[in-house]
């Protein structure tokens, strides 16, 4: 009896009665970076840092799908990013895991950030949490070791009649637990070092990582050498010097052999 108390009552007091209720929120996904996973804390210089991340919604409906994000030293958004993947649509719990990679090369020696974000592009994703979709680990760069060439070992038959040709293989690897060496030439001679100038034959090195090998063949034609004892020199990087080294001054081996009188 609301409307102008329409009805005389005995009681006027008892005409209202009350229910309370609860209005909740409406479920929304909640986007995380669950984990990020470096393949190394410390890395050189140069090198390339491989991770892995994984996104997870951690809310109370789905998410639709959108964009992760990363970037080192600085925080992840529309317009600050070195890389990106796109996620997909995630179920409550659903999860997806990325991987990225970032080149060292412009980065100073020292600790640095990789941060990763989710949803980071134009937050397609409406959530419970916006304050929560970064994470970040920290990693070092440490100052780069050069390559070194080495001539690792040589092969060959101790004695040949003279005329005959002397075969020979020989070893060069990169010693360095550092950058890998670029493609270069090695050079030998007989009975002096090689040079740019002066050289009997060559063979070229492809390319080798820290601890990478290779072994080549050549041969010598000995009618031209005297009877007796002479010394096969291999140099590494003999010609243009193309690779730079820690240590330049290993880059020669030796190996004796003895020319035989063909009548003898």
């Amino acid at each position: 009896d609301y409307w102008n108390n329409l009805v005389g009552e005995s009681n006027e007091a008892n005409n209202v009665q009350s229910l309370t209720f609860t209005v909740t929120a409406a479920p929304q996904a909640d986007l995380e970076v669950a984990s990020i996973t470096p393949a190394a804390t410390s890395i050189m210089k140069g090198a390339v840092l491989n991770f892995s991340y994984t996104i997870e919604n951690d809310g109370t409906a789905g998410a639709v799908a959108n964009w992760s994000g990363f970037m080192v030293d600085h925080q992840v958004d529309s317009t600050h990013y070195q890389g990106f993947n796109q996620t997909n649509a995630l179920p409550v719990g659903g999860t997806q895991t990325f991987a990225g990679t970032i080149d060292t090369s412009t980065l100073e020696v020292g600790e640095h950030t990789l941060h990763v974000a989710a949803d980071y592009w134009k937050n397609i994703v409406g959530e419970s949490n916006e304050a929560n979709n970064g994470l970040s680990v920290t990693f070092n760069v440490t100052a780069p070791v050069p390559p070194d060439l080495a001539v690792t070992s040589i092969t060959a038959a101790t004695t040949v009649a003279q005329g005959d040709t002397l075969d020979f293989s020989y070893m060069v690897k990169n010693i360095s637990d550092g950058l890998p060496a670029g493609m270069s030439w090695a050079g030998f001679r007989i009975d002096q070092a090689p040079d740019q100038s002066n050289y009997a034959g060559f063979n070229q090195t492809n390319g080798l990582s820290a601890g990478g090998t290779q072994t080549l063949s050549n041969s010598i034609d000995t009618s031209h050498l005297s009877v007796g004892e002479h010394t096969l020199y291999v140099m590494t990087d003999y010609w243009n010097n193309m690779v730079t080294e820690g240590n330049e001054a290993n880059n020669v081996r030796t190996f004796t052999f003895t020319v035989t009188d063909l009548f003898t």
